[in-house]
């Protein structure tokens, strides 16, 4: 049984050991308190639902657990301290959870209540959890729930790279708006963790317009460049010109192109018989990763990430002893 009546969350909360995962965590779980007491109490129960199996599957098992996994298999002394901090965040949140689903769910969660916790005779003579302010901070909730976002961009960019989750990568590249991913070293350490990356080069930028962020990625030499004609835009203009435009455009540096459209605004395309001023409305750019890069972006939350795919000897045999690792523990669960 874990004893959440006499653990006081308070001191574990002013440990050197209590993370910003920790402060997310339970921010998340004052957030789901609110929102399933509001469904409850205005006969939305599947809107309650709906929010305890986001925060049970997304946040806590997705999230948490993956984030603080390392430091829970590290059995270590001197890390003692921040496995309880652990454990007791996830007692006191599957113990609010289990409250939480009662009305739901009341056989299985009774049960559970008087197998883990068991502070009274049923779980019915439990009060219903109360909101602590303390524990919300929306700053941090919001950008926790950004580098999900970029766990899940860089995770895509493995895939197209067909790099498996355990192989380390060389660098993760993210350029982003959000400050406070750059300025906490808490949050690049745990995001080192979860890309599996040996560094983080963070790029603080915010895109007006995609010419903007064509010039700053081409500026870091991050992607490559292509360009087409709009045929819509430009047949008009042309007539019988159109096919001698087009053949011309092919032969187009679009580098070239790229950097004319921002100095000057617009392009003199030259072809066999005349030429014609083309403004950014006629061009359509499209980009990608310049090699040794994959990219991935996300364009609501405004979020741009490579990863480098070169692979020292090193990288190579640490994704080797990774493999190995794997195959022992696969083999533990057959025998």
């Amino acid at each position: 049984k874990f004893d959440t009546k006499n653990i006081d969350l308070d001191s574990f909360i002013k440990s050197k050991n209590f993370t910003l995962i920790e402060v997310w965590i339970l921010s998340k779980l004052e957030s789901l308190i609110n929102k399933v007491t509001l469904s409850l109490d205005s006969c939305r129960f599947n809107e309650g639902a709906k929010d305890l199996e986001e925060f049970i599957i997304n946040s806590l098992s997705q999230t948490y657990v993956p984030m603080t996994r390392d430091d829970l298999w590290d059995d270590s002394v001197e890390t003692l301290e921040r496995r309880n901090v652990i454990y007791a965040v996830l007692g006191y949140a599957l113990y609010i959870i289990d409250i939480l689903l009662h009305s739901f769910s009341p056989f299985i969660t009774n049960y559970l209540y008087l197998l883990c916790f068991k502070h009274k005779e049923e779980i019915l003579l439990e009060s219903w959890p109360q909101s602590n302010p303390q524990f919300v901070n929306t700053e941090v909730e919001s950008t926790i729930d950004k580098s999900k976002q970029i766990v899940s961009l860089v995770n895509a960019a493995r895939m197209k790279a067909k790099f498996k989750r355990r192989w380390p990568i060389n660098q993760v590249v993210i350029c982003t708006e959000d400050r406070n991913i750059s300025e906490s070293n808490e949050l690049s350490e745990i995001l080192k963790k979860q890309l599996n990356t040996m560094s983080i080069n963070v790029k603080i930028v915010n895109f007006n317009n995609i010419l903007e962020k064509l010039k700053f990625l081409s500026g870091e030499k991050l992607i490559t460049l292509t360009a087409k004609l709009r045929v819509n835009k430009v047949a008009p203009k042309l007539k019988n010109d159109l096919r001698n435009a087009l053949q011309s455009f092919d032969q187009v540096d679009f580098n070239d192109l790229f950097t004319q459209f921002v100095t000057k605004g617009n392009f003199d395309l030259e072809f066999l018989s005349g030429k014609i001023e083309l403004s950014t409305d006629d061009v359509e750019f499209s980009y990608a990763g310049r090699a040794p890069y994959i990219m991935m972006e996300s364009d609501p939350e405004k979020i741009v990430v490579f990863i480098d795919t070169t692979r020292s000897n090193e990288l190579i045999s640490m994704g080797l002893m990774k493999d190995i690792a794997r195959n022992i523990q696969q083999l533990r669960k057959e025998r």
